[in-house]
């Protein structure tokens, strides 16, 4: 054939892709494609915050923990050798599965329990991040605790009994 390249895909260098042109933004409130395009997706009206009260509960133990850490660091310039973990309100659920949608994953919740980023939950020496899961595994919404407890755990992975555990299913947002 001619004009077909004769060495293997693989010989070329790869394309540079980080500079390409981005395209134009459509116009405010247009919604019909110009002959020979895709239409543009329909937009749907920003979610509004959900109102929730901010409750003082009868049994503070109930619904709340603290984790005491056996290697304690320091984050954002302050020591931590405690990790306090509390139960989320319904509302904190949902707005959760809302901004993560399908990407939703146990620490997500195991963040927003603790009022520490991900990554410094995922940064705990193992025997802390063990006492600390065990003791918020509890306190998760019961969709995470189902899911978790399932014999193929979530999205029918196996089971994990570690920090690995697979993203679940954010269940139905209040």
């Amino acid at each position: 054939m001619a004009g077909r390249p004769s060495k293997p895909i693989e010989s070329y260098p790869p394309a540079d892709l980080g500079n390409l042109p981005q395209p134009p933004a459509p116009p405010p409130g247009a919604t019909q494609a110009a002959p020979g395009q895709a239409p543009a997706p329909a937009r749907t009206p920003a979610r509004a915050e959900v109102e929730a009260a901010v409750l003082d509960f009868l049994d503070p133990a109930a619904v709340s923990a603290g984790v005491p850490l056996r290697f304690g660091f320091t984050w954002e310039g302050r020591p931590v050798t405690e990790i306090p973990i509390r139960r989320l309100s319904g509302a904190e659920v949902g707005r959760i599965a809302v901004a993560r949608g399908e990407a939703v994953e146990l620490y997500d919740y195991y963040a927003a329990m603790a009022g520490l980023p991900k990554a410094v939950l995922r940064g705990l020496i193992d025997d802390d991040l063990e006492a600390f899961e065990e003791t918020a595994r509890p306190f998760l919404p019961r969709f995470m605790r189902d899911a978790l407890s399932s014999p193929t755990g979530a999205g029918g992975a196996p089971s994990p009994a570690g920090p690995a555990a697979p993203s679940a299913s954010p269940g139905p947002a209040s």
